[in-house]
């Protein structure tokens, strides 16, 4: 891939000094970026290019120096402050394109995890490969030095942790249904790799009763065919079958992990009805969603060309509206992070078989 710098990415000392030696695109000095809880950026364009340029000529030194934690954790903080402190218009239109335009971009794109997400191999950002990138921590062989510094930085700052641990929960509830339900049958809407499944004993043991990947992408899919066979049924659904709910039997918990990243609000109303009208009494439907507070949406939204359509812990909760409040129990929280919100709900079992501690599988 052409570095924005015009030199060949080779990772090593000598492309970065010359890296280094090139002449800078700013003007503005590269002294110490500020501690970040002291930064204030004014929502006007002059103070938003003042604090980008020095922001980014900082960091660009800190990794021709060495210091890469330093570097990509300043710069990602910095970046989420001064998205936050500008508008959407402000941020398209002179932000983004100024620190697309600096040579700190040619370094940070020599990280796998960073430029697959920009150049969208799959037409999408975040998908299924980058997850694994993060679970793994492992790059590509073939990665630079440079890449390989910046990767560990990019897959592990608290982003990273929280996908981790969403994957983590999503095995613990997984388990946890299981305990309550006899053999219940699992439904995974944009299910990805569904890399959590491998994380729930109840599956390792059999205690599942059918379990059902949904997915777009027929990469993903086929990755999941390769791993499990027989014992994980795949299918391929558009979100306007979800939302007809064509060819779709019931099921005891339907979780989606990422797919309300990405869909409008009245969208994802339609769509957490249509998956309610398909879960059984006394089964779970949990969905997640990114918030605002995610400490990556600058760098994703500038180096990695991600941006996610992210909702507070009460936006999220509104999209159970379609939903009759008599029907279920609900329940929102968010991780240690604050990165991402969960929002469960647990639909009321019939007064007839309220007593019933297990249900037999139909």
């Amino acid at each position: 891939m052409e570095d924005v710098t015009g030199m060949q990415k080779k990772g090593d000392v000598k492309g970065a000094n010359a890296l280094k030696s090139k002449e800078n695109l700013f003007a503005v000095d590269t002294t110490e970026f500020a501690e970040s809880s002291a930064i204030t950026v004014e929502p006007q364009p002059d103070h938003g290019i003042i604090a980008v340029s020095h922001l980014l000529n900082s960091s660009y030194e800190k990794i021709l120096d060495g210091a890469y934690n330093q570097s990509v954790d300043d710069l990602a903080m910095g970046l989420n402050i001064i998205r936050s402190s500008c508008s959407d218009s402000l941020w398209k239109t002179i932000i983004k394109p100024l620190a697309l335009g600096h040579p700190i971009k040619g370094l940070l794109h020599q990280c796998p995890y960073t430029i697959r997400a920009f150049d969208k191999p799959r037409g999408y950002a975040g998908d299924a490969v980058m997850l694994d990138f993060i679970y793994e921590g492992v790059p590509p062989i073939d990665t630079t030095e440079i890449g390989r510094r910046i990767f560990s930085c990019t897959t592990r700052n608290t982003n990273g942790l929280s996908v981790i641990h969403r994957r983590e929960h999503l095995a613990k509830i997984i388990d946890k249904v299981a305990v309550n339900i006899d053999r219940p049958d699992i439904l995974s809407i944009s299910c990805g790799h569904m890399r959590e499944i491998e994380l729930s004993s109840a599956y390792q043991n059999g205690e599942l009763g059918s379990v059902t990947a949904l997915d777009s992408d027929p990469h993903n899919l086929a990755i999941i065919k390769s791993f499990h066979g027989q014992k994980i049924e795949v299918a391929s659904r558009s979100i306007r079958a979800l939302l007809n709910n064509q060819d779709l039997k019931t099921y005891d918990f339907i979780y989606t992990a990422g797919l309300y990243d990405y869909i409008p609000t009245s969208l994802a109303n339609r769509l957490t009805r249509s998956l309610f009208n398909i879960l059984k009494p006394g089964g779970k439907l949990l969905y997640a969603n990114f918030t605002p507070n995610n400490l990556g949406r600058g760098y994703m939204e500038t180096y990695m060309d991600w941006k996610l359509i992210l909702r507070t812990q009460s936006e999220a909760e509104l999209l159970t509206r379609g939903i009759a409040a008599s029907e279920f129990i609900s329940r929102s929280y968010t991780d240690a992070y604050g990165n991402i919100v969960y929002v469960e709900l647990d639909r009321i079992v019939p007064t007839e078989i309220r007593n019933t501690t297990k249900r037999a599988r139909r």
